[in-house]
């Protein structure tokens, strides 16, 4: 086997893995934690109010999406958004591509993007370290200050999955000449059939 097919065979490996964290696990979790989070405790009678369980549920999701979230935008972690596009930009010329290859204008674009939301990376990697990995001092008796200090709401969340999504698409319509299905619709659709399903449950 050539360097080339060794390069393309890491690449493709690569590639899969990071569509399928972004869009078989991130995107599906982040779209009902937001459905659930915009009615929960908004509608009458209150969902948790109804369901004692869902606070528990509610509080996976966040703890699961923070650091699913961050593990993807951790600049010191070894496989990462960051780590990905260094990966692909050393070996432009030494991948199979299936239709125009990516460019160093294409690399250099998606690093814009993703300097574009390095504020809320900031806030999220503060909120990891001080709140959800650790029990900083400042946080552990008043663990709702960490939304004054470093908020971060669902749409911050979104904008984040959004962008990933966007550079992955990049990659895998250059290489294999097809898009991602985004599951984002299908999964608002059944998280309101939950939704609706646990409120008209017989209580």
């Amino acid at each position: 086997m050539s360097d080339r097919e060794v390069t393309t065979a890491e690449y493709k490996k690569y590639l899969t893995r990071l569509c399928h964290l972004i869009s078989v696990e991130l995107v599906p979790k982040t779209a009902v934690f937001d459905y659930f989070t915009e009615r929960i405790y908004k509608i009458e009678p209150k969902l948790d109010d109804l369901e004692p369980l869902m606070w528990y549920v509610q509080s996976g999701f966040h703890y699961d999406i923070t650091f699913s979230l961050y593990r993807l935008f951790d600049k010191k972690a070894d496989r990462n958004i960051f780590h990905f596009i260094d990966f692909t930009e050393k070996n432009l010329e030494n991948i199979f591509w299936a239709r125009e290859p990516l460019t160093e204008n294409n690399i250099q674009e998606q690093r814009r993007l993703l300097e574009s939301v390095h504020a809320i990376t900031e806030r999220l990697r503060k909120r990891r370290n001080k709140f959800f990995a650790h029990y900083d001092k400042d946080y552990f008796d008043k663990p709702e200050q960490i939304d004054v200090d470093f908020p971060f709401t669902n749409e911050d969340a979104k904008q984040l999955v959004r962008i990933l999504q966007k550079i992955i698409n990049q990659h895998t319509h250059a290489f294999s000449s097809s898009g991602i299905l985004s599951l984002e619709g299908f999964v608002y659709v059944a998280a309101a059939k939950l939704f609706n399903a646990i409120r008209n449950k017989p209580h």
